[in-house]
């Protein structure tokens, strides 16, 4: 059956790390069983990533092989970048022939027409505008290519960090309900451009908005809840790893 499947927020560090494995096995049970037509990532797979050239961070060569195996046996990838991922770079465009989406792009599937983005840009301050600004600019593209590999992934370990203690909650209080003003606004701006489906990562919590003629998803993190969209001819579903296809509607914020 023609299918799609969409995910977000796996935020890939190591291959022991038991997202990183959950993730292998999940993608290696599709390849195996009922393929699906088009693998979607909406941005911060990988905890850090900057595209070179001529190299990728060797912690990521399991999770890019099995991209790999997938679009070689049919899969079209469409991966946005994040906040945490971003200058994806040749491997993604040219060795894993993925079609790559900078802040936003529109397609058409099932008789859908899908708005994809991160994120990031949803609601967000002015000042992280201009930081996401600087470090997507072709000032800071050319310093990182100057830096030995190495030293990046060490100076992005430290801002990782930094950037997660002043976004997530203190231990054992939940993450913050996605900001539903700024998706209303999102979904409006998709409307009004044709589509009737916006869907976008970011935000970690799974989350379901309708109005009017368009719906909003927020399709939930891999990296704690092991979330993940489905998308056919019969609709959306949002799903975790490990239950049932669709189990996780019922345990998701829903607006109308």
């Amino acid at each position: 059956m023609s299918r799609t499947l969409i995910l977000a927020d796996a935020h890939l560090k190591q291959p022991t790390d038991p997202a990183y494995r959950d993730l292998l096995q999940f993608l290696q049970q599709q390849q195996q069983s009922d393929r699906p037509d088009c693998l979607i990532l909406l941005g911060d797979l990988f905890e850090f990533w900057i595209g070179y050239r001529h190299c990728v961070f060797s912690a990521y060569l399991p999770l890019l092989q099995q991209l790999w195996l997938l679009q070689q046996s049919g899969t079209r990838l469409i991966v946005a970048e994040g906040n945490h991922d971003f200058h994806l770079g040749p491997y993604f465009s040219q060795t894993l022939g993925a079609t790559l989406i900078a802040d936003s792009a529109t397609i058409a599937l099932y008789g859908h027409r899908l708005w994809l983005t991160h994120g990031d840009r949803i609601g967000a301050s002015h000042s992280y505008r201009l930081w996401r600004w600087l470090l997507r600019s072709r000032a800071s593209r050319l310093l990182q290519q100057l830096l030995p590999a190495d030293a990046v992934w060490a100076l992005a370990e430290r801002l990782s960090a930094l950037s997660r203690r002043h976004s997530r909650p203190r231990p054992g209080l939940p993450l913050p309900a996605p900001p539903r003003p700024a998706l209303q606004q999102a979904g409006q701006v998709a409307a009004a451009a044709g589509c009737d489906l916006l869907l976008c990562g970011h935000f970690h919590q799974p989350w379901r908005l309708s109005a009017d003629t368009i719906e909003v998803v927020v399709v939930g993190d891999w990296a704690e809840k092991r979330c993940y969209a489905e998308l056919d001819a019969g609709g959306l579903r949002l799903c975790r790893y490990g239950e049932a296809t669709g189990a996780s509607d019922s345990n998701v914020s829903t607006a109308t």
